[in-house]
């Protein structure tokens, strides 16, 4: 008679769901290299949501650097209360968890894959700044030695930001995910602007007019 497999139960800590490489790629459902084009796509998408919601025009700036990126809407900008409760990773905060769209805002946990992903990236310490209402929120992750676990830290000061939210993560050598690649069929930020065109008229104008995109601390010219 064969032996019957003996199962073991194993527990594991929320927030591991989201800080660890296997974990984190369950969450955003893409491997590891393309994480920033995922990421930078959902700070984008809700961009646009806050916009419509708020019947504002939209205007959505992105920045690549070397190791860092950044996003800036034109929308009413995310109510502290929402950021603030998205460091609870025991809880999901979202106002789509009833909604479903074919194209936008697709990751649900959006805003945990964005504190997570920044930490998980470098293996030790994550940050994320973000703007809005006036107030700039540092949020920054990093390993408790002792626990072996990752410890969320916030801190406030004050913003010139004071319409729209401005995201920036701090992503080491980002450049080489979003930036200018020699593989034409390589997703980046570029060809990622680009493939909103044809959803509206007015997103391409919203996305790339006044040179809002910026390469490596430098506006195009």
């Amino acid at each position: 008679m064969d032996k019957l497999l003996a199962r073991t139960t194993f527990t594991t800590n929320r927030r591991l769901e989201f800080f660890s490489e296997r974990e984190l790629t369950i969450q955003i459902g893409h491997p590891r290299q393309l994480w920033a084009v995922a990421v930078l796509k959902e700070l984008i998408d809700n961009g646009l949501d806050a916009c419509e919601k708020s019947a504002v025009r939209p205007r959505i700036e992105v920045c690549v650097e070397d190791a860092a990126f950044s996003v800036r809407d034109s929308g009413p900008g995310l109510p502290s209360d929402i950021l603030v409760r998205s460091l609870d990773y025991e809880t999901r905060t979202s106002d789509k968890v009833q909604y479903v769209s074919p194209t936008r805002g697709r990751l649900g946990n959006a805003l945990k894959c964005i504190w997570a992903a920044p930490f998980v990236i470098d293996g030790r310490h994550g940050r994320v700044d973000v703007a809005a209402h006036k107030t700039l929120h540092q949020v920054n992750v990093r390993l408790d030695a002792i626990g072996q676990k990752p410890k969320i830290e916030r801190t406030e000061q004050k913003s010139v930001v004071k319409s729209g939210t401005f995201f920036r993560l701090h992503w080491p050598e980002v450049a080489s995910c979003l930036g200018a690649q020699e593989n034409g069929d390589s997703y980046n930020a570029d060809r990622l602007l680009r493939a909103y065109a044809p959803l509206s008229p007015e997103i391409p104008q919203a996305l790339n007019g006044s040179q809002p995109l910026c390469r490596r601390g430098r506006r195009r010219s």
